[in-house]
């Protein structure tokens, strides 16, 4: 579930989306149990949501939702102008779908 109560409460939700997307689709994770309430979470994913968000909870939310919503086809990231999967160590599970 993605909550939009508070901005905290909303980029925490998108943390766990996350990483479920992560192990779902990625053959090594990088979110290590309890990632999500940990100092990774303050130093590697708040900061993503501010990045984006700065502090709005609807915009956080709405990143925790696309990422429930992507597939294993379409878990990526946009790189110099190309489009890669979004697994760090580069070893998705499945083929990335054109777009």
């Amino acid at each position: 579930m993605c909550s939009a109560a508070s901005f905290d409460a909303a980029c925490h939700s998108y943390c766990i989306a996350f990483c479920e997307s992560q192990s779902a689709f990625c053959q090594h994770s990088v979110c290590t149990p309890g990632f999500c309430d940990s100092t990774s979470y303050t130093a590697s994913v708040l900061p993503v949501c501010q990045g984006i968000c700065g502090d709005d909870a609807v915009c956080a939310r709405a990143m925790c939702m696309d990422q429930r919503l992507t597939t294993c086809e379409t878990y990526s990231i946009e790189v110099d102008g190309g489009i890669v999967p979004g697994c760090f160590d580069d070893d998705p599970k499945c083929k990335l779908s054109s777009r």
